[in-house]
């Protein structure tokens, strides 16, 4: 991915009358984490096409992440359907997208209720309500069940609360699908972790790395590297946990991650044991 911006910036360069290509770039920056960079090009692709919610939900996404919520409050009453926009909206405290999301996971359109569903699912958990959570995504589920990433969210969900069978069908129906987006290896890795198969776990988190190489990615399995160590450290297996910690530094690349401190610090006490 960071190797495709300056190709995505000479295009919104040269087509500065395309919205798209702005966009595009946007979308690049935000899943770099450069947000600041994100928001001039977000804003320019908004800005050519107003109507369009796909282009003001990543100049919100921009903006959140940038620590500008006034900003996106400030352009909230725009908003006009469900989806990320509303979101982010809702998650920056707009009364009125809550209440639309609120009220929306139950219309009469199954699409409108398992949209409202997952994104008010996602505000939920980062307020605490984890059983809400969890409902709402089955809920999702429920109403659209041909949507992969509704399902993938499930699935790390009923992981994190510690529902294996459940989870163990969610994905397997996403395999017989065939739905193989960056998010399957996400869930994969969780139900992997929850069964304690950290060799299959780490497969799955570096099959999500190379589907797409973002911080988020590259942090994931840098944390799963670390705790894999520690798991082979407390079977006093330390050359393999010396070989996870190592494979772990070299994913930080100088940015100061913490799972890459975590990982040095690790690796001292083997190399003192030793």
């Amino acid at each position: 991915m960071e190797e495709s911006i300056p190709v995505l910036r000479s295009e919104a360069s040269a087509r500065r009358w395309d919205s798209w290509a702005a966009w595009r770039l946007a979308r690049a920056y935000n899943l770099m984490e450069m947000p600041d960079s994100a928001v001039i090009y977000a804003r320019e692709a908004w800005s050519g096409e107003p109507q369009r919610e796909l282009f003001l939900a990543e100049y919100f996404r921009a903006l959140c992440r940038a620590g500008r919520p006034d900003e996106v409050l400030a352009l909230a009453d725009l908003v006009r359907h469900g989806g990320t926009a509303r979101y982010y909206a809702a998650a920056c405290g707009h009364a009125q997208s809550r209440a639309y999301l609120e009220d929306s996971v139950h219309s009469a359109d199954d699409s409108t209720s398992a949209d409202a569903c997952c994104w008010l699912s996602v505000l939920t958990r980062s307020e605490g309500e984890g059983e809400r959570s969890l409902a709402l995504l089955r809920r999702a589920v429920e109403l659209a069940p041909d949507d992969g990433f509704y399902r993938a969210m499930l699935v790390e969900e009923l992981c994190d609360a510690g529902l294996l069978e459940e989870a163990r069908e969610h994905l397997l129906h996403l395999r017989r699908n065939r739905w193989f987006e960056p998010q399957y290896w996400s869930a994969g890795a969780a139900l992997a972790r929850l069964e304690g198969d950290w060799e299959r776990c780490l497969w799955a988190l570096r099959r999500s790395v190379e589907a797409r190489t973002v911080p988020g990615t590259l942090r994931s399995l840098g944390w799963g590297l670390v705790s894999a160590a520690r798991a082979d450290m407390r079977e006093g297996r330390l050359e393999l946990a010396a070989q996870r910690l190592a494979e772990a530094c070299g994913l930080d690349g100088g940015s100061g991650e913490e799972f890459a401190m975590v990982a040095d610090s690790l690796a001292a006490m083997i190399s003192a044991y030793e």
